[in-house]
């Protein structure tokens, strides 16, 4: 099947049991780069797309979320809740921000494009050799084996992750 201009063979179920295990498993990273926040005054969609033109998803922009936009120039939104909770603006620059969360991200096991059900209510989609990952969400954590996780769990583009994020534990 093709989506988005990409062949698509394997659906994932990020939330599976299996794929939990997985990602607990997984080193933790930290993004090390700035972003740019631009804090959106109407409602509209957009569009994340990666540095190689691939359509990763889409979404539905509210006013006061933040459109979050990474050096590559991806974008993609969250709630102003989620933009005070996970970023800290940049002393001296205006609408610059630094990432405070961690995630623990996972090559795509599966050596095929994915897609997944995100959580935001669309359809997220990586190629073969993207990134599973969960933020971990101190605010909201789910407990598994006695360590936290987070709910939310997406894709990165690989090159995205390898020019935005450094390991900060192998666990």
């Amino acid at each position: 099947m093709i989506e988005n201009g990409i062949e698509h063979t394997t659906h994932i179920d990020l939330m599976s049991a299996e794929y939990t295990k997985r990602l607990l498993a997984a080193p933790l990273y930290q993004k090390n780069v700035f972003v740019q926040v631009e804090i959106a005054t109407e409602t509209k969609e957009i569009d994340t797309i990666l540095k190689d033109g691939t359509k990763e998803t889409s979404h539905k922009v509210l006013p006061g979320d933040a459109i979050i936009t990474n050096p590559d120039g991806e974008q993609y939104v969250v709630s102003k809740t989620q933009l005070e909770a996970d970023y800290k603006p940049v002393e001296g620059k205006q609408n610059i921000y630094k990432s405070k969360g961690v995630i623990h991200a996972l090559p795509n096991p599966t050596g095929n494009p994915v897609s997944i059900d995100a959580s935001w209510g669309k359809k997220e989609f990586g190629g073969a050799d993207c990134i599973f990952a969960v933020a971990i969400d101190e605010s909201n954590p789910l407990e598994i084996e006695g360590k936290e996780i987070g709910k939310s769990r997406y894709l990165i583009g690989r090159k995205e992750f390898e020019n935005t994020y450094k390991l900060i534990s192998a666990e």
